[in-house]
């Protein structure tokens, strides 16, 4: 029984040792890429919304804060604007107003704040953070704009250019894994809650982009001693 207490004691000190002259890397610097798995509000599979950037970190501790810088896609997406035309339906039913319609690739530029916490194994880690939005949608064209009938009249529409906010702020959530491939680079992976709030109106029945997803991030970070 002494010799097993002693055994435990010994191995007690030898980890405690370890962690005492582990070195913590002043900076950890890498790139990151992220694909929404699924969009909450809608519960749609969107694999082809992705983004990727560069990623900052400082290791205080258990906790690190860190930014990054990222592009975040949403591919081709169809936008809709009231032309101010209304034609009456000759008592047959509502009148009938006419929308430009326009299909045109979306993306931001995210900035996060993150601080995180990695549990004493040092493989396992939460995150949660403030994210700062970009509109980027003068950058990738769309194609030409068509005109369609409805009747329906205009009302505040997500679906339209002037309803995205041009900044705006979200947040994020997170639980990952780091797997240390040697002492100076290091890979993780992290399940994200995300939402962004791009959308300034309410949204309506033929909304088909959200602002909230669950997502899947990878990264391969470099340490600065």
């Amino acid at each position: 029984m002494r010799s097993l207490s002693f055994i435990c004691c010994l191995l007690l000190s030898v980890l405690l040792c370890a962690q005492s002259t582990e070195t913590i890397p002043r900076f950890l610097i890498g790139i990151e890429t992220n694909a929404h798995l699924e969009d909450v509000i809608n519960r749609s599979n969107n694999l082809g919304f992705v983004g990727i950037g560069l990623s900052i970190e400082k290791p205080i501790g258990q906790f690190s804060v860190g930014t990054a810088l990222i592009r975040q896609r949403f591919g081709p997406q169809t936008f809709r604007q009231f032309t101010g035309e209304v034609k009456p339906n000759e008592g047959l039913g509502p009148d009938i107003y006419t929308f430009r319609f326009q299909q045109k690739n979306i993306s931001f530029w995210n900035i996060p704040l993150r601080l995180q916490y990695r549990l004493p194994c040092n493989c396992v880690y939460v995150q949660a953070g403030l994210q700062t939005s970009i509109s980027d949608l003068k950058g990738t064209p769309g194609d030409v704009p068509y005109t369609n009938p409805s009747f329906f009249a205009p009302g505040p529409s997500p679906y339209a250019l002037n309803s995205i906010s041009k900044i705006s702020v979200g947040y994020e959530m997170a639980i990952g894994l780091n797997f240390h491939l040697s002492e100076n680079w290091k890979l993780n992976s992290r399940l994200t809650y995300t939402h962004y709030g791009y959308f300034k109106n309410t949204p309506e029945a033929y909304r088909r982009l959200g602002d909230t997803f669950m997502g899947l991030n990878i990264g391969l970070q470099r340490a600065i001693y």
